[in-house]
């Protein structure tokens, strides 16, 4: 807390006779982070026990009302009768709606990238999620993408996508969550099968093309707990099904690729 009020909110009426302009940018910056649940200890953020459930995926909305009151007690340090209160209110109001207005200035600042003001006022909603899984832990570099509609939509705009330990991470965006889909990272390369009825297949790929056909392949496991395909068995299988002859470690390549998992989370029409 000494860092946020050090020459800034520490005394009495500090901000009577300030315009917007002449506010302090270090505390407006610090406001921006704050509306966004930086610095702000998790027994706030998490009241309730299941919040923080293993293996869970939880969503919710923020309060304004709750935010702008964090916010004005973070500016009220200094305050010592009422009328300091009527003297700062119509300023820090203005100030509130700046710092809820440009608060996604936090994530593109640590991101290194250039803000471009477009004049958007304050969201009514802002959503997120709060999940608790290993895959925050084993996968790095999981993407998030959220939707205001159950189906199809233009992406919502990230305000924070951050991890809150080893295994718990919060994302805030602004608009009303409507779908989440959580993304393994694209740029590697994913090999990967379906299963029927407990047997292992793979559609087969038109070679020259590459567009996926009508035929299907069984792969044979080599060891199943160990989770290891015998590579050559399946390759001459797939050979087979594609009409090919001699398959080189290429085409199997071509054979064996996968997009990368996809998880979609969608919420109910309206919440009973």
């Amino acid at each position: 807390m000494g860092r946020w009020i050090q020459g800034n909110c520490d005394r009495t009426g500090y901000f009577e006779g300030l315009d917007t302009e002449e506010f302090p940018e270090s505390v407006l910056e610090m406001l921006k982070e704050a509306s966004l649940f930086y610095h702000v200890p998790a027994a706030y953020l998490f009241p309730v026990p299941d919040m923080l459930k293993k293996d869970s995926l939880n969503f919710f909305q923020v309060d304004h009302n709750w935010v702008l009151a964090m916010l004005d007690g973070i500016c009220s340090v200094g305050r010592n009768a009422s009328i300091d209160y009527s003297n700062d209110t119509e300023l820090i109001v203005d100030i509130y709606r700046q710092a809820l207005r440009e608060n996604e200035q936090v994530r593109l600042k640590l991101q290194d990238r250039e803000y471009m003001d477009t004049g958007e006022q304050v969201p009514e909603v802002i959503s997120g999620f709060l999940l608790n899984s290993v895959l925050t832990e084993n996968f790095r570099g999981l993407e998030f993408r959220a939707y205001d509609q159950r189906e199809g939509g233009e992406p919502l705009k990230a305000l924070r996508i951050e991890t809150l330990g080893r295994q718990v991470l919060l994302g805030i965006f602004k608009g009303e969550i409507r779908r989440l889909e959580i993304a393994q990272p694209p740029e590697g390369l994913h090999f990967g099968f379906f299963t029927e009825d407990g047997i292992m297949k793979k559609t087969v790929r038109d070679i020259e093309e590459g567009k996926l056909g009508g035929r299907q392949a069984e792969l044979v496991l080599k060891s199943k707990e160990n989770r290891v395909i015998d590579v050559k068995a399946s390759a001459a299988r797939l050979e087979e099904a594609a009409g090919l002859q001699n398959m080189t470690s290429a085409e199997f390549a071509l054979e064996m690729i996968q997009n990368a998992q996809t998880g979609v989370f969608t919420m109910e029409e309206e919440l009973k």
